[in-house]
């Protein structure tokens, strides 16, 4: 498949009283005093990131919990599976790792969309867990007047918002992985992502049928339900207590968003924002060596 030193590894636990699923890169242990747990964009595994976290491994273990819907034992979506809740998902991920490591480690928490968001949310609740956060394009309304609006008027939300329906209409078998890769590189969310980043998305993205065709890993049931759950996620930065580093790409849909809270930022103690050229919402996708350099010299 690739030319990656390592491979990620999954392995099973179970958090809230589910089975659930994690991938693992290096296992924690005493040289790695503060590892990095990464949190996935919504609808994406955690080993679509394999080419993006590769050369963080040899100062980092690295490891993610998997989001609920490629969890073995997700269930249906319910009104109270939202992005608190994952936050909490996620806490006690971490408190488990402690627990199995023998040792109390602060993580580096570095989440992409959906997964900026959780990471966030997690950090908030329960800054002792973390050392530092890198927040990639985290998922937001763009005001907090839309969030408002979107929670309490869902039938405007489900027109203001069409990624839901698209997401519940999305193909989900094919033939083969090339297929699979050659569909989704012809899609605009798709269309910058590297050759590499397309592999990894079909490698742990798909599951083999009985039928030896491959379907979806990810429930496009729970995808849609997450995009439903959005929020304002960026009003939550001035709560921030341990350095943060923001990172978006300036053709990203949620540029503005972003770059409306610079002032903010730069008057935040913890709070550092950086902007890749001509790179989208996909950022470790499209532009894995750029989102590379500015973390590990941020690290």
């Amino acid at each position: 498949m690739t030319g990656q030193k390592n491979k990620l590894v999954g392995q099973h636990t179970t958090i809230g009283g589910l089975e659930a699923n994690y991938l693992e890169l290096n296992r924690i242990d005493q040289q790695h005093q503060n590892p990095i747990h990464i949190q996935a964009a919504n609808g994406f595994p955690i080993g679509s990131y394999q080419s993006f976290i590769e050369p963080f491994t040899d100062r980092y273990s690295i490891f993610g919990l998997e989001g609920r819907g490629m969890w073995p034992e997700r269930g249906t979506p319910t009104k109270d599976a939202n992005w608190q809740l994952y936050a909490d998902y996620l806490i006690e991920f971490l408190e488990q790792a402690n627990t199995h490591a023998g040792k109390i480690h602060k993580y580096v928490g570095v989440g992409h969309s959906l997964g900026g968001s959780v990471t966030l949310i997690a950090a908030i609740k329960r800054p002792d867990l973390f050392h530092k956060l890198v927040l990639i394009e985290p998922a937001t309304t763009p005001s907090l007047f839309t969030s408002f609006v979107w929670q309490y008027l869902p039938r405007i939300a489900e027109r203001s918002l069409p990624l839901v329906s698209r997401t519940l209409l999305r193909r989900k078998v094919w033939s083969n992985k090339t297929e699979f890769i050659d569909y989704h590189s012809a899609k605009t969310a798709f269309k910058n992502c590297t050759s590499q980043a397309m592999q990894d998305y079909a490698e742990y993205g798909l599951i083999e049928t009985q039928e030896n065709d491959y379907k979806l890993a990810y429930s496009t049931e729970w995808e849609a339900h997450n995009f439903r759950q959005v929020h304002y996620s960026l009003g939550l930065l001035a709560k921030v207590s341990i350095p943060t580093l923001l990172l978006a790409g300036t053709t990203s849909y949620f540029y503005n968003a972003y770059a409306g809270q610079r002032k903010r930022i730069d008057r935040h103690k913890f709070l550092s924002l950086q902007f890749l050229e001509n790179t989208g919402h996909m950022v470790p996708f499209e532009n894995p060596s750029g989102a590379q350099k500015c973390i590990l010299d941020w690290l």
